[in-house]
């Protein structure tokens, strides 16, 4: 191995954990999309737009809306929504609010009063659905 095939594999191995974050961020992301979106929208578009977020939050609402029906998540006091077709919106007809659902898709655009993050449509998919059978703040299921 030449000295330039070894500098080059070097560079490629220092530039892997970075293009690796870029493709894609979870809710723990959330604030740092909402600052960088608020300070310097720009670069929220460089560093965020239409790049995928998994999020794994607190079911909130889903809503018959002009682009499908919307879906509502919560995590820490942020928010986000996304459009899906009615096929993949009846794997959340059980759902309650409060109940957990985990889902992924790319950034569209922020909604800072809001503390909303949107989601392209049809890229939104559900990862993970969890009815809670008990609720904090409810009385314990008897057994019987």
């Amino acid at each position: 191995m030449n000295l330039r095939t070894l500098l080059l594999f070097g560079s490629l191995l220092l530039l892997l954990p970075a293009m690796g974050a870029a493709q894609g961020f979870s809710e723990n992301n959330l604030r740092q999309v909402f600052q960088t979106y608020s300070s310097n929208e720009i670069r929220f578009k460089r560093d965020f737009k239409t790049k995928r977020i998994t999020v794994d939050g607190i079911f909130e609402t889903v809503k018959e809306g002009a682009m499908g029906w919307v879906v509502s998540v919560s995590h820490r006091g942020f928010f986000v929504m996304c459009s899906m077709s009615e096929e993949k919106a009846m794997k959340l007809a059980d759902l309650d609010p409060g109940d957990r659902l985990k889902l992924t898709g790319s950034i569209l655009s922020v909604d800072p009063p809001k503390l909303t993050v949107q989601l392209y449509g049809e890229g939104c998919d559900i990862l993970e659905v969890e009815k809670l059978i008990f609720r904090p703040g409810e009385p314990a299921p008897s057994r019987s």
